[in-house]
């Protein structure tokens, strides 16, 4: 993973890479676009989605608060999970 604390960025491929290592049994060997919308087109479900929450704030060691942030929308891709965590983390 490219990403570390110290340099404050998270890019697409990072959470890729999270994506990747939490649903390894669906998503194994397949390429997944940063654009792609988590629920519409990777089929990540609600309970999945908090699955994900939880790994994005145990590995970059930062916090999503549901009332402060629209997490709608920054779940809808890896791009946009991208861009939060690295203006959260100071990128």
């Amino acid at each position: 993973m490219s990403m570390t604390l110290e340099s404050g960025r998270a890019t697409p491929a990072d959470i890729i890479d999270v994506i990747h290592r939490e649903f390894a049994d669906r998503f194994a060997g397949r390429p997944i676009d940063p654009a792609a919308h988590l629920t519409s087109e990777l089929g990540l479900d609600s309970m999945d989605i908090v699955r994900l929450l939880v790994s994005l704030e145990d590995q970059f060691n930062i916090r999503f608060d549901p009332v402060a942030v629209d997490l709608d929308a920054v779940f809808a891709s890896p791009d946009t999970l991208a861009a939060y965590i690295g203006g959260e983390c100071g990128g």
